[in-house]
């Protein structure tokens, strides 16, 4: 089963909150809710699907595998470099592996960011080679284009 949370975020540096609004078993009656709460004055209104838990959360570790990738397609050891495990964390609360490429920030050149985080320390890492070797092949491509 399925819950959708309703949150709210306002203010700024000490007054900054984020808020449960409220808990709704169908989605369209979270965003009629979100709908109402945006008509207030606050920051921002989200709404998040989370699954029911029927059995007590697993501990376990997060793994976070990211690196700066170069425009020659070289992985920098320096800034937003991490490899291995992440922090503890409860095992319903993240996905098995999630990654992305995205553009490194502040670069102007076409710099590429790769980050995979996960719970199986394996597939996260498997995740990331593949990912790396994507951003290089997409670095290599806007080369040759250039």
């Amino acid at each position: 089963m399925r819950l959708w949370l309703v949150w709210t975020e306002q203010g700024a540096y000490e007054q900054w909150s984020r808020d449960l609004r409220g808990i709704f078993a169908q989605r369209d009656l979270a965003e009629r809710f979100a709908e109402m709460l945006r008509a207030q004055p606050v920051d921002s209104v989200e709404i998040v699907g989370e699954d029911v838990l029927y059995k007590l959360p697993s501990p376990g570790r997060l793994y976070k595998w990211s690196a700066h990738i170069k425009p020659d397609g070289e992985e920098s050891s320096g800034s937003g470099h991490h490899v291995g495990r992440y922090f503890d964390c409860w095992l319903h609360e993240y996905p098995v592996v999630k990654g992305e490429i995205s553009r490194w920030s502040g670069a102007s050149r076409p710099d590429l960011y790769v980050e995979v985080i996960g719970t199986n320390a394996v597939l996260v890492e498997a995740e990331y080679r593949r990912l790396v070797l994507e951003a290089q092949k997409q670095l290599v491509g806007q080369a040759d284009a250039g």
